[in-house]
């Protein structure tokens, strides 16, 4: 019982830490065209 457990958590936390580097990346891609807007 404790090993499926311990999958989940590790499916779980890897996909959280997925989803939380693409937000990241999207949230800076943004950031970078709204400065290049404002530059040009």
């Amino acid at each position: 019982m404790s090993y499926k457990k311990a999958l989940l958590f590790l499916i779980f936390s890897s996909i959280y830490e997925i989803f939380m580097n693409f937000n990241f990346l999207y949230k800076k891609n943004i950031y970078v065209c709204v400065i290049d807007y404002n530059f040009f």
